[in-house]
């Protein structure tokens, strides 16, 4: 998904897609000079064109631990 107007946004940074109805998680992979790329990580059915989107300014994070030890 294609985002304007979302200034100062970072790589990897989740964001939400308000809708009328729910807020929907984000993940931003690209970075433009005008526009901003990022996934879906949700429900696309209510996301509209014109829909707002705003910055969480939180990184993605994964825990890890000793469980994941070579694997």
């Amino acid at each position: 998904v294609g985002i304007k107007g979302l200034f100062g946004v970072c790589y990897g940074e989740m964001i939400n897609f308000c809708t009328k109805t729910e807020k929907t998680l984000g993940l931003v992979l690209n970075l433009e000079n005008k526009r901003v790329f990022a996934i879906i990580l949700g429900s696309v059915n209510n996301i509209c064109r014109g829909d707002y989107v705003s910055r969480t300014y939180v990184l993605m994070r994964v825990p890890t631990g000793d469980f994941l030890v070579g694997k």
